[in-house]
């Protein structure tokens, strides 16, 4: 493998810093010694490509014991941490077309190896990825996008019961920081709109545009403009509430 395509991880190098009873249950599981015998980096995606309709359904996958229904999604994170991934690799599964649980797989993986000082540069372009998952089947299916995906493995201890490793506090608030600001109220002339506004409008992501299309000027030209749009809009919203306001009593 090209240095240039290894992927840098931190940690554990045998446990991928899963708590050790949990990786010492997934080893000893039938199913972790099937896919074990999958070997290539593609006859693990096409087992989950075609056996996952939901994340629910693929924690209770009937060939686990109970300790491991909701820790399948790890159990193959670490049979793909043994094949070492490389950048293309992890690449191709978050950008993955067909698959929206390929593409969690590919998150969940980076939250547990990747160098935490690495993780704002791969989450970033996908805080606002609109792609929908169903985390939860059955009755009440729980369907979220892959953008809440990412800011929820970026901001929470656990994610769907299992506990991610701890981000180093100072990188932990430099991530959360980097996200406030991207949810920041547009800025609205003193006197007319007052400081208080609780108008919000989330400008358009350049970054996770060009992910889809490109680095294209064109492009880059209409989202400016329609984040200008969205600022008069707000400015609007804002002035009609502010004139419905008696003058006087």
């Amino acid at each position: 493998m090209k240095q240039s395509n290894k992927l840098e991880t931190y940690g554990n190098e045998v446990t991928m810093n899963m708590n050790n009873i949990l990786y010492q249950n997934i080893q000893a599981s039938p199913y972790f010694k099937q896919l074990y015998e999958k070997k290539t980096y593609h006859e693990v995606i096409d087992e989950i490509y075609n056996h996952v309709e939901s994340l629910g359904k693929f924690f209770s996958h009937k060939d686990l014991e109970v300790f491991a229904t909701k820790n399948l999604l790890l159990l193959v994170v670490d049979v793909l941490w043994t094949l070492r991934l490389s950048v293309k690799q992890v690449k191709g599964l978050i950008d993955h077309t067909d698959s929206p649980h390929i593409r969690a797989l590919g998150f969940l993986y980076l939250r547990y190896v990747c160098k935490p000082a690495d993780l704002w540069e791969w989450f970033e372009p996908y805080l606002d990825d609109e792609e929908e998952i169903q985390i939860q089947g059955g009755s009440r299916p729980v369907i979220i996008t892959m953008g809440k995906v990412a800011r929820q493995l970026l901001l929470e201890n656990k994610w769907l019961g299992t506990i991610l490793p701890r981000i180093p506090v100072p990188i932990a608030r430099e991530i959360e920081q980097k996200i406030k600001e991207q949810t920041k109220p547009l800025p609205t002339p003193q006197g007319i709109i007052g400081a208080d506004s609780n108008v919000r409008f989330r400008s358009v992501s350049s970054s996770s545009v060009r992910r889809r299309f490109g680095d294209n000027k064109r492009l880059n030209e209409k989202i400016g403009v329609e984040n200008r749009i969205n600022g008069a809009v707000a400015y609007s919203v804002k002035f009609r509430l502010q004139i419905r306001k008696p003058c006087c009593v």
